[in-house]
């Protein structure tokens, strides 16, 4: 891909006092030495400006080419305007001033290399940009800028339409979205979030790709119809920070979600699934999720907390370092065997799990030992613990719980509270742990 990200915070000033300096920045960062022979040929940029009215206006702009040559057609209110060009085969400008009023204002295609500065002006204004795959109609950077701390302002990042092959993968950064071309220039929207009251991208039905290098608060990604991976952590693999609010809604085919923190070092932090989403994100429809955590070394340990999981998710994993560990509380227990999660972590210290059954399917708990890791079952929740020493406590609720006990390491404490109800605890044989029927064999150091 090639990059030619320019802040919008950086700009912004130079954009609003003339597109000039829209030219002066976009030429500087192009430029090779300071001193360009004489003899070199230089490069005339077009540059052109779009005013609306003070009233409500429809402002379209697309990018053409007719017979080689670098067109755009504007239409405002209906209207169509002269076509503006030709341009450069690369590097013109657009500057389009709606002016006040509720405006909308829709960058369909872009031509290679051009830099389109959008100002929305006062009032509620709503941008779009691409006609539906971000990466083949944008071919530059487009900027939005509006006015800050009025009107209603939204921005939508249009890849909705289908085609006949995948779209470019999407990255959404701090101040940009932007299409992973692998050859052309990326296709890039750059916005101020400040001055915008909501953002969304829409993705389409093909199976797409989408990468939230660093989330943003109150963005809305809409998953299409394909095989979705979106994917949290970016290029270091890393969830730096607060991971701020976002919601994900899925299509109606495979959609997962990772949140990959693999590479967040040794300092643990904090993680969370919830009956409304994880990490902070809310989700709809998800698939899988999944959670790979951070190394993490003693004594800064990561917390996982599992207090649900979010509708229409059937499976949800985690993965990773060093952890506590807590699913439900006692004050509010989860059903666990009607909760499809797997729990592949080392715990070092302490894990707690309540459980309620709420849904009259009660399962039995299943304990056992395979490749020195502790394994606990109950229905579709499955828990690996790989920690060297761990300290378990189970809470079975107020129904009738069946504890069976295959095998336990002799490291572990363990800890069975029946609650209400008429429990039982037995041995058995289960996943390769044989023995006589004795709970001294097998239940060392553990309490019910």
């Amino acid at each position: 891909m090639q990059r030619r990200h320019v802040s919008c915070r950086h700009v912004i000033q130079a954009l609003r006092n003339a597109i000039a300096g829209v030219l002066h920045e976009r030429a500087a960062a192009r430029s090779g030495p300071a001193m360009i022979d004489r003899l070199e040929p230089r490069r005339m940029f077009s540059s052109w400006t779009v005013d609306g009215t003070p009233g409500d206006d429809t402002i379209v702009v697309s990018g053409f080419i007719s017979l080689g040559l670098e067109y755009y057609h504007v239409t405002l209110n209906g209207v169509a305007q002269s076509d503006l060009g030709p341009g450069n085969p690369a590097g013109n400008s657009m500057g389009i001033n709606a002016g006040a009023g509720n405006d909308t204002i829709q960058v369909l295609r872009e031509n290679f290399d051009d830099a389109i500065s959008v100002h929305g002006g006062p009032g509620d204004d709503q941008y779009t940009v691409a006609a539906g795959n971000l990466g083949i109609d944008i071919d530059g950077d487009v900027f939005i800028f509006d006015e800050n701390g009025e009107g209603n302002d939204s921005l939508r990042v249009n890849d909705s339409f289908a085609g006949d092959s995948d779209h470019d993968s999407i990255h959404v950064t701090a101040d940009s979205v932007y299409a992973d071309e692998p050859v052309n220039i990326d296709g890039t929207v750059i916005f101020d979030t400040t001055r915008l009251e909501s953002i969304t991208l829409d993705r389409s039905a093909r199976n797409d790709n989408t990468y939230i290098d660093a989330p943003l608060a109150g963005m809305t990604v809409n998953l299409g119809n394909g095989a979705n991976n979106t994917t949290y952590g970016g290029s270091s693999h890393t969830l730096n920070g607060t991971v701020y609010p976002m919601t994900i809604t899925a299509g109606i085919n495979n959609d997962v979600v990772t949140f990959d923190d693999s590479g967040g070092g040794a300092i643990g932090r904090d993680y969370a699934v919830t009956p409304t989403g994880a990490m902070n994100q809310t989700m709809s429809g998800i698939n899988s999720i999944i959670l790979n955590t951070r190394a993490a070394t003693a004594p800064n340990l990561n917390s996982i907390s599992i207090t649900g999981k979010p509708p229409g998710t059937p499976s949800v994993t985690i993965n990773g370092g060093p952890s506590s560990l807590s699913v439900g509380t006692l004050a509010s227990p989860v059903d666990l065997d009607s909760l499809d999660l797997q729990v592949n972590v080392n715990v070092a210290g302490s894990a707690s799990i309540c459980d309620q059954d709420d849904d009259g399917t009660i399962d039995p708990f299943y304990l056992w030992t395979a490749g020195g890791a502790q394994h606990l079952q109950k229905g579709t929740f499955q828990s690996t613990f790989s920690g060297s020493v761990m300290n378990l406590v189970v809470f079975g609720g107020s129904s009738d719980d069946f504890f069976e006990i295959a095998g336990k390491r002799a490291v572990d404490s363990i800890r069975f509270d029946g609650g209400g109800g008429n429990d039982q605890l037995m041995t058995l044989n289960f996943g390769g742990n044989n023995h006589s029927a004795d709970l001294d064999d097998v239940f060392v150091g553990g309490l019910f």
